[in-house]
This record gives C-alpha cells, structure tokens and sequence, in this order.
C-alpha cells in the first residue's frame, strides 16, 4: 500500500523478488537514475521477508565502482552563484504548466537508460534482467502476473500445475513498475487465454488495483 501511494510522482520504480535482485537492481536503479536524471525506487516488499535469511551473492566494491561510475560525471551541479537560479517559487498556471511539459524531454529516456543499465550488469555480472521477466510462457495457455517475493513463490507452483494436472500455465514478473512495460508485458501474454493478476494491495474505491489497471491499460 505504502509504495503505490507513491507510484505517480514520476519516480522509476523497480521490484525485486528476494534480497539477491534487491542488492543488484539497486545498483541498477542507480545507474539508470542519474543516466535519466530521474529519481528511482528500490523495492522489496516485506514483512517476512525482510527478516529472513538468504545467500546472496555481493558485488565486488570494484565492480559496483565501475558500474555506477562517478556521479559527477553524470549529476550536473545546478547551483552556480555566477549564474543564480530560483527554486521552490511559486509559479503561475502557465508557467507551471510549461514546467511540467518540459519534462517529459527527461522521462522520454528513461526506458532507455535503463535498457542500458540491464544490459551493462548482465555483461559484467552474467545476470540478467528486464523490464519484465518470464518464466515457461512459450506454450503457455494461462499466466500469473505480478511483482515482489511471490512470483519467486508462484514459479514452482507452476511447475506442479504443469505436472501434476497438466495445465498449460506460465509466469511473468514485472521487474519495472515504472516506466510501465506495456508493449512487453502484451507481447510475453498476447497467446494466453486467461491472465490472473496477484497483488499484495487493495483499492476498493478504484475499477482495479494498481497493476490490474496497467495491464488492461496495456492490451487496450
């Protein structure tokens, strides 16, 4: 609930299924942040599995230093006393307005860079990620689709389904809630007959939750 309440104030926003991706995608989100000069989110939903204990496998602090380089490379320092700038004003429709439109000139880029970001990591780390991430989708007639710890829970329940009753059933984590991967989302599930969505939220005043919307959002 916490982090939807905050999942339109155009910050990315990325999930993490245990403390292992939640140890890379912030390295990730990192790079990709100050590429797009745009905020992101680091998450890992709790509570449990906050507190419980898994391997991991830790980056190397030369490896972390050569992937997210040095910042002042990439954060430009806005405040210059020869050149004054004014912050926190209040402004005017119009200029407001103009404000905001002028930044889409940045979000424009940021499924770029962290297209970008993906792709570095896998070189230098050999694992990968992506907007989305599928799991026995190729023949798949049924899906499950959400983010968080219980799509790692859900992946050897499908392998059951597929044994013990021999339904046609596949996964798909969505790894970057924002920027929202729609046309990845549709391509991985346009063969499905049916789609159930979990999410560890609910918003009954809403025609759906917040990732049920996106998805229908998506195919239409």
């Amino acid at each position: 609930d916490d982090v939807m309440a905050v999942a339109d104030c155009g910050w990315g926003m990325l999930f993490a299924r245990n403390a292992q991706e939640a140890q890379d995608l912030a390295l990730i989100a990192r790079r990709a942040a100050e590429n797009a000069r745009t905020p992101f989110m680091n998450i890992q939903d709790g509570f449990l599995t906050t507190h419980t204990i898994e391997r991991v496998r830790l980056a190397e602090p030369g490896l972390m230093q050569e992937f997210v380089g040095d910042p002042r490379t990439r954060v430009p320092a806005l405040f210059d006393p020869a050149k004054p700038l004014m912050t926190g004003v209040i402004q005017n429709q119009d200029a407001y307005m103009k404000g905001k439109v002028a930044q889409r000139f940045y979000y424009d880029e940021v499924p770029r860079h962290l297209r970008e970001a993906f792709a570095e990591f896998h070189r230098l780390t050999g694992r990968r990620y992506d907007f989305v991430d599928g799991y026995r989708l190729e023949d798949a007639e049924y899906a499950i689709v959400g983010f968080g710890s219980v799509m790692e829970t859900a992946m050897p329940a499908v392998d059951w389904m597929r044994a013990e009753l021999g339904w046609k059933v596949g996964l798909l984590h969505v790894t970057s809630f924002r920027p929202f991967p729609a046309r990845e989302l549709v391509a991985a599930l346009k063969h499905c007959k049916a789609i159930s969505v979990i999410e560890r939220m609910d918003n009954p005043l809403a025609k759906d939750n917040p990732l049920t919307t996106e998805l229908k959002a998506a195919f239409a």
